[in-house]
């Protein structure tokens, strides 16, 4: 009996101002409870423990590499000053590589992502944003089951961005075109499908009625997004057919509400129930829609690389893309350029602009270095 009780003794050291016998309960509640489960939430390890329990200290750390005697020396210190630690054998290797291994091997990376891309877009086209797998057992193995989730335009935004060809593009554009998403009263784009109020593990956004806010809405913002994806992917003619029945200048005030412009938060869709609130703006602000347009106008006027570097400097190289029913009768568009400069266009016709369907001359020497430190210029360029 006396050396059953030896061998299942333990030392219970109790910290505290005032002991009593609940403190003694509370303890040894505690003991038991750490020796069936050491790794249960609430125990502080102390000294020596694994990477895990360290790191869900939330108190931070950092990586020394020590071998041999210089381990034995750390762990006598960390003992004596109470510090706590974990050791992860084996410290990282390094490789030699070239450069065109990695080439290699960022291209095999790169070829796999893009087949798995390719396996999660669905039959129409276009890439969920969100996926849903419903788990079946079949005599005990557990099988996988793909559920269609609502369509957002987000994926389809980030999807145009990933296409690394002007034809994948114009195919996304078609899907994106033939899906929900496009809300053919409007000639404008949902941020998503509309959303059943039994979907709300999606979030709040089932919860509004349809066509308003989050669910179904034209959520402008996101719309300027993909406006500006169809712009950078070189889908000039998309996006100026786009453009003019999306962009917020182009609205009637009428059905849009408020002055053109102003930005909306978002605008009705049809998809709303109330058919005299289809197209008006809700919530005008300067909010992230602003960003994306200023970035659409940048482009549309001075191209995305208005500046090129060549073996003689850096010179001017303005690419823009003009749309026929931005030009006027007088045939010129001028624009501010930076901070104190602006730039003139005459064009020859009355016609689209897009970038490798024209000639730009400029009609005098541009000192790029001036234009960069704020000198005042006037840049004047014929289009042909």
């Amino acid at each position: 009996m006396q050396e059953e009780i030896e061998q299942k003794s333990a030392t219970l050291m109790i910290n505290g101002t005032k002991f009593s016998l609940r403190t003694l309960k509370s303890a040894a509640l505690k003991l038991l409870a750490h020796r069936q489960n050491p790794s249960a939430p609430g125990v502080k390890h102390r000294g020596r423990q694994t990477v895990r329990q360290l790191v869900g200290q939330n108190q931070g750390v950092s990586n020394i590499e020590l071998s041999g005697q210089d381990l034995k020396e750390f762990q006598r210190i960390t003992r004596r000053y109470g510090v706590d630690y974990a050791i992860r054998k084996g410290a990282w290797d390094y490789a030699d590589c070239q450069a065109e291994q990695l080439a290699e091997m960022l291209d095999t990376w790169a070829n796999f992502l893009g087949q798995r891309l390719a396996l999660c877009r669905g039959e129409n086209g276009v890439m969920p944003t969100y996926c849903r797998y419903r788990v079946k057992m079949d005599q005990g193995t557990p099988s996988f089951e793909k559920c269609d989730m609502p369509l957002f335009l987000e994926s389809s935004v980030r999807d145009m961005r990933l296409c690394e060809s002007e034809q994948k593009r114009e195919k996304l554009f078609e899907a994106v075109h033939r899906s929900e998403l496009f809300d053919g009263k409007l000639g404008m784009y949902r941020v998503n499908q509309a959303l059943d109020i039994s979907e709300l593990e999606l979030g709040r956004a089932a919860a509004f009625t349809p066509g308003w806010l989050e669910n179904g809405s034209i959520w402008l913002h996101m719309e300027y997004k993909y406006l500006l994806e169809l712009l950078r992917g070189g889908l000039y003619e998309q996006f100026s057919e786009t453009m003019r029945q999306a962009a917020i200048p182009f609205l009637d005030p009428a059905v849009y509400g408020r002055r053109t412009l102003e930005n909306s938060s978002f605008l009705v869709s049809s998809l709303n129930p109330e058919e005299a609130l289809h197209g008006r703006g809700y919530v005008a602000r300067l909010s992230g829609s602003t960003a994306e347009f200023m970035s659409i106008w940048q482009i549309m006027m001075f191209g995305q690389k208005p500046f090129l570097r060549t073996e003689n400097g850096v010179q001017i190289n303005l690419q823009p893309c003009i749309p026929a029913y931005l030009i006027d009768e007088g045939r010129t568009i001028q624009a501010a350029f930076l901070e104190n400069s602006t730039v003139l266009y005459h064009f020859a016709e009355c016609r689209d602009y897009f970038p490798g369907n024209y000639s730009i001359r400029i009609r005098s020497m541009v000192d790029v270095d001036a234009i960069r430190q704020g000198a005042a210029t006037e840049i004047v360029a014929d289009i042909f």
